[in-house]
């Protein structure tokens, strides 16, 4: 997913989905790990659009859990600048 923030920032998010409510949020990999599919994500969408400048870019990670499956309810996790190195 891309959007940007109310800064500007253009933000890449990578967004996991857990649709059964016994398995609780999906499971994170390592920030090294998401740090490299981002950046091979970004750079591909960058190169199709022609760039964007100079904007700031960030890497966030998305988990959702659904609650309950009757009711359609779920919990979100938002990680942002989940994918630093800092």
């Amino acid at each position: 997913m891309t959007a940007r923030d109310e800064e500007g920032t253009l933000v890449f998010a990578e967004v996991a989905l857990s649709e059964d409510p016994r398995d609780g949020f999906p499971p994170e990999g390592s920030p090294s790990a998401l740090r490299r599919r981002m950046e091979a994500a970004s750079i591909a969408w960058l190169a199709k659009r022609g760039g964007v400048g100079d904007a700031r870019v960030r890497f966030d990670q998305i988990a959702i859990a659904i609650t309950s499956a009757d009711d359609r309810t779920a919990m979100i996790r938002h990680h942002i600048s989940a994918g630093s190195a800092e």
